[in-house]
This record gives structure tokens, C-alpha cells and sequence, in this order.
């Protein structure tokens, strides 16, 4: 942990966490089966192989990456990519904003719904 002053009034501090791999799948199944289904669908890209018969079987985003499709009234559908790298910022952006959850494993559909939202747009757009 290596403390650094900001400024007067506040000190940003960065800390490494190791988060279990079934933590992130659990917490991107809720997202994919529950969150972002009112603004957004999820899809494998189209030159992943897999003999997995849902998405969330197939959850490993340092090897499959997944495209999140807004699911707009109008116009092209935007496509965005969500890796490990994403996540990663979209948690870190969530834990600064609301606080580290009690277990991401258990996170209900909207929190669920928030990280994906700040790992692809880096701010909530929907809801």
C-alpha cells in the first residue's frame, strides 16, 4: 500500500486485491442474466470458439472477451468491448464511488449492472 498526499483535504491510496475468479463470474452472470437487460445484451466476439452452452459458462474475460450490445430504439447498435482490463477499471471506479461490497460474489442486478456500466462507459449512463 503506498499512500500519496493529493491534496490538502484528501490522500489517494492504492491497494492491490486479489478477487477470486468465481467472485467476477458470479458477479458478471448477475449483470448479464438480470443488470443490463433493460439497456444492453451481452455476445461472445464472433471469432471465439467455445462448447459452452451459456454465456456465463464461458466467463474467463482474460481469455474471452465479451461484447456488450446497447440495445438502443433506433440506428446502429453500439458494441463495446468488456476485458479484464475494463473490469478492471469499472471496479476500481465502483469501490472509490460506493465502497468495497461485502462479497462480489453476492452483488445484486443493479450494483451488478453499475460496475459493467462504469467498465464500459467509465460513468452510469442507464438507470
Amino acid at each position: 500500500m503506498e499512500p500519496s498526499t493529493t491534496d490538502q483535504n484528501s490522500w489517494a491510496i492504492r491497494i492491490d486485491l486479489n478477487i477470486p475468479a468465481q467472485d467476477i463470474a458470479d458477479m458478471l452472470t448477475t449483470a448479464l442474466e438480470g443488470g443490463i437487460e433493460y439497456w444492453g445484451r451481452a455476445e461472445m466476439p464472433k471469432n471465439t470458439r467455445t462448447k459452452r452452452r451459456y454465456l456465463s459458462d464461458a466467463l474467463g474475460l482474460d481469455r474471452h472477451p465479451l461484447v456488450i450490445v446497447e440495445s438502443i430504439d433506433e440506428g446502429p447498435e453500439p458494441r463495446h468491448i468488456l476485458d479484464k482490463d475494463a473490469l478492471i477499471q469499472g471496479l476500481t471506479k465502483y469501490i472509490a464511488r460506493y465502497g468495497w461490497p461485502a462479497n462480489l460474489g453476492d452483488l445484486d442486478a443493479e450494483q451488478a449492472d453499475i460496475i459493467v456500466q462504469l467498465s464500459i462507459f467509465g460513468e452510469v449512463v442507464y438507470g
